[in-house]
């Protein structure tokens, strides 16, 4: 009989401690780690380097990827777009570090992904060529309308801006959707924006429009009547006047 409270107190134990770690899982944001893209041609590779050590944590299975992680940074030295022929120099090097990036197959352009979006002033994307800076774009060029974003299902994601982006390199093209129903196709060779779908900001411009339009027509037909009364005063006075004579 003793055994049955025993378990069910383990148990309450147990069942406390999975709920904490689950916890702590949710909260703890994804530490940067290195990795490596090709293009889509392959034949040029980016490579991207943790900042400091990639062994800052004891977890499992970052200990388990250490290895891999050290000869990683023993083959490339810096971050940057290497040609993929396991050459070790670089064509050109960031000084930065993203979990998100795109590379075009020319091995000269970068896009740079935000990371989670603090406010409406957080880097949304950017745009590089060899390396150098072209265009960054906040969060707020792209979305009118923050109350229409949906919350983020976890407290570190930030602003959930983002609905979808493509890269077209046909079109040299980079399409990007927003949670609010904006659609912006912008030349990743340039950082510009070559054009824009922003159907809120349409309705509220046409909104806007219309209403100044009312208020126009009533203030002349207000202007119209006040003149007209004031002609019909003046000539009841001249009539006044008239009569008195």
């Amino acid at each position: 009989m003793r055994s049955v409270p025993m378990f069910r107190a383990a148990l309450a134990v147990i069942l406390t401690i999975g709920t904490v770690t689950a916890i702590r899982g949710e909260t703890k944001p994804s530490l940067p780690v290195s990795y490596t893209k090709a293009t889509p041609d392959g034949q040029h590779v980016f490579v991207m380097l943790a900042p400091g050590s990639d062994l800052g944590d004891s977890s499992f299975w970052l200990t388990i990827k250490a290895a891999d992680m050290r000869s990683r940074r023993v083959e490339f030295t810096r971050s940057g777009m290497y040609r993929n022929d396991g050459s070790g120099v670089p064509l050109w090097t960031v000084n930065w570090y993203a979990s998100n990036v795109y590379i075009a197959s020319d091995g000269v352009h970068l896009i740079r992904m935000g990371g989670p979006a603090e406010n409406m002033r957080s880097e949304a994307v950017a745009y590089y060529a060899n390396g150098k800076l072209l265009k960054t774009f906040v969060v707020d060029d792209f979305v009118d309308f923050s109350r229409f974003l949906p919350k983020s299902l976890k407290s570190d994601q930030g602003l959930n801006w983002l609905e979808s982006e493509k890269l077209e390199e046909p079109t040299r093209s980079h399409i990007l959707r927003t949670n609010d129903g904006n659609r912006f196709v912008i030349d990743y060779q340039t950082g510009q924006i070559t054009s824009s779908s922003r159907p809120y900001r349409f309705g509220v411009r046409l909104a806007l429009g219309i209403a100044i339009v009312f208020v126009a027509v009533w203030v002349a037909k207000l202007s119209r009547q006040y003149w007209k009364h004031r002609e019909d005063m003046k000539a009841l006075q001249e009539k006044s006047a008239r009569s008195y004579r």
